[in-house]
């Protein structure tokens, strides 16, 4: 994750610094929950199965996802449908 830099006086620098796991997370605590859907999107787009994802999303967003036949499907109302 890319975080931009401050100099010492408290101004914006052009400049970004890449950071990983506990500084990334201190920053953005969602971090964990980003990095689990990457992991899930390129699983789903490799395995062409979004299962798994739509699992996931449906515990992050319960009102855009239901329960049909067993299986987790987005909602109409998200796919404007």
């Amino acid at each position: 994750m890319y975080v931009g830099a401050k100099s010492g006086n408290g101004s914006q620098e052009g400049s970004w610094k890449l950071v990983f796991g506990d500084e990334a997370r201190k920053i953005n605590p969602l971090f964990d929950i980003k990095v689990k859907r990457d992991e899930l999107i390129a699983s789903s787009i490799q395995n062409d199965d979004w299962s798994e994802y739509n699992n996931f999303e449906a515990t992050q967003h319960p009102a855009w996802y239901e329960k049909v036949d067993g299986d987790i499907n987005q909602t109409k109302c998200i796919l404007g449908t």
